[in-house]
């Protein structure tokens, strides 16, 4: 057995295996999934330097451990020009906006991303602050995904969902999957309960068996707290080290196994942070979110644009004065890491909102980054709590 060096060549994600090219030039490594010395990223990207444990076989040279030699990150797609050929993801703590060109994304046919896409990724360090994203790859699963498999997902959602009933579906939106609000709060609440160290575990005394367990922040119609419950997986080369048992109540077998159940995720210290300030100027880049978004607002303005800077302009007017009148106009969400607000944008009709303005406080000011569709708004929002429906409902 001899520890080696080199690039990967290329690596089978589904079928779980690839090649290495040796740094001496001898004959490639072929490489299993099951060699991967990562407890996260189960997978090897092309391109990417690793060390590992060449050994002999049948077939040839083939590693017995390989161990990646830069480190791997998840995050989301900002946004992505496909005219332009790049542009930005921040990765899932928030803390880091990192530039992508489509040449750094690994995949098939044509290379761009989807904004809220998840992709992982590796950083490759540029003067000062100014880092990007290399060797991108698209079909990275979510923290979630990555803990645990969700057999029988839709049906345990559909429970969920019965447990803690509210109105889960998009409204304007169609989807491919029921309950997508929900299942879009399940796993960006775990996300951040992970981040928090809130995952508890215990052992089933009886079977011996390893549980986990987190708390969604939902309740049911009696106000008791709702958990989901997970057990180990105890399947060979398992990606993902738990799986999911279900939802349940407090009160239900498994979670009067846990000594202390987790506290359920928090996103802000201030309560400040929940209120807009109207003594703060608001700046907003109008063109840039005309630019960016445009395909955002109604299909009038999309075919002709040439007058929306203006009714921009007096929409966001309007919206400060109504948060004036009523505090509750400003929905917090929380995205980036930060706490940032949404404002109604009614571009035609005062008493119906188009689209929610992203506002977000940047140094003095207030900044306004980015429009979103209602139901993008709701999705968001739902987050930190059922929003007041004096303007956004699902």
């Amino acid at each position: 057995m001899t520890t080696a060096r080199g690039k990967v060549m290329f690596f089978d994600r589904a079928r779980k295996f690839g090649k290495i090219a040796p740094d001496d030039g001898s004959e490639p490594v072929f490489v299993h999934g099951s060699a991967i010395q990562d407890p996260l990223f189960r997978y090897l990207v092309e391109g990417e330097p690793v060390e590992f444990e060449s050994v002999s076989s049948e077939k040839g040279p083939a590693a017995k451990r390989a161990i990646r030699l830069e480190p791997r990150f998840s995050g989301t797609a900002e946004y992505f020009s496909t005219k332009k050929g790049f542009g930005k993801i921040i990765t899932d703590d928030g803390d880091v906006e990192l530039f992508v060109h489509y040449k750094h994304i690994i995949a098939q046919g044509f290379k761009k991303l989807t904004e809220g896409e998840r992709v992982d990724f590796s950083i490759e360090r540029g003067e000062g602050a100014h880092h990007r994203a290399v060797r991108v790859t698209t079909d990275a699963r979510s923290p979630l995904d990555k803990f645990a498999v969700l057999p029988k997902w839709e049906e345990k959602l559909s429970h969920l969902a019965k447990l803690a009933p509210e109105p889960w579906e998009y409204k304007l939106t169609p989807s491919k999957r029921p309950f997508p609000i929900l299942h879009s709060y399940i796993h960006y609440t775990f996300r951040r309960l992970q981040a928090e160290g809130k995952v508890a575990y215990a052992e089933d005394t009886n079977t011996h068996q390893k549980l986990a367990c987190f708390n969604t922040g939902l309740v049911t119609k009696y106000q008791e707290p709702v958990f989901a419950a997970f057990h180990e997986n105890r399947l060979p080369d398992a990606e993902s080290p738990w799986v999911l048992i279900g939802f349940c109540k407090e009160s239900d077998h498994p979670l009067t196994l846990f000594a202390q159940h987790p506290d359920p995720a928090n996103y802000f210290d201030d309560p400040g942070e929940l209120l807009y300030d109207r003594r703060i100027k608001l700046v907003k880049n109008v063109n840039h979110i005309i630019d960016e978004r445009l395909e955002r607002f109604p299909q009038k303005y999309q075919d002709d644009p040439r007058n929306l800077p203006a009714v921009l302009n007096m929409a966001v007017e309007q919206a400060e004065r109504r948060v004036s009148r009523n505090y509750k106009t400003a929905i917090p969400q929380f995205n980036k890491g930060h706490i940032q607000l949404l404002l109604p944008l009614c571009l035609e009709d005062p008493s119906r909102a188009d689209l929610a303005l992203v506002v977000g406080r940047e140094g003095a000011v207030y900044k306004g980054y980015t429009v979103l569709t209602l139901d993008m708004a709701y999705n968001n929002a739902r987050l930190l709590t059922r929003p007041d429906d004096e303007w956004l409902s699902p």
